[in-house]
């Protein structure tokens, strides 16, 4: 919050985007059986902090967490979906580093997400 207090600037809200990813990004069997299939992605990015050459990613959860003992569930749960985010971002801006994280507003807890490829 206090990054985006001192950089409104730098802050994009909601933003809509589309990208087209292979379909073995998502499926093992379709890796295993060798398929050259392309999954069109559409979706909206709560949050991206814009640093210039890297951005973060934010994406608000307002799922129960049960006092926070479901996090770690939840956390495995939207890690595709926040990874798509992060590479789209990255493919789209030509960034070389993107951070994503998944705010849990329930638990006031950040899950902070890797994109290492």
């Amino acid at each position: 919050g206090r990054r985006m207090r001192e950089r409104p600037l730098s802050v994009r809200r909601e933003l809509p985007f589309t990208a087209a990813r292979d379909a073995t990004e998502f499926s093992p069997a379709a890796a295993r059986a060798g398929l050259r299939e392309t999954v069109l992605l559409q979706g909206i990015i709560d949050v991206i902090l814009d640093d210039g050459d890297a951005a973060t990613v934010l994406d608000y959860k307002t799922d129960w967490t049960d006092g926070g003992r479901r996090v770690a569930e939840l956390r495995e749960h939207y890690r595709l979906q926040i990874e798509c985010y992060g590479r789209a971002l990255r493919a789209v801006w030509r960034l070389q580093r993107v951070q994503a994280a998944l705010v849990f507003l329930d638990a006031r807890a950040i899950e902070w997400i890797s994109l290492d490829d």
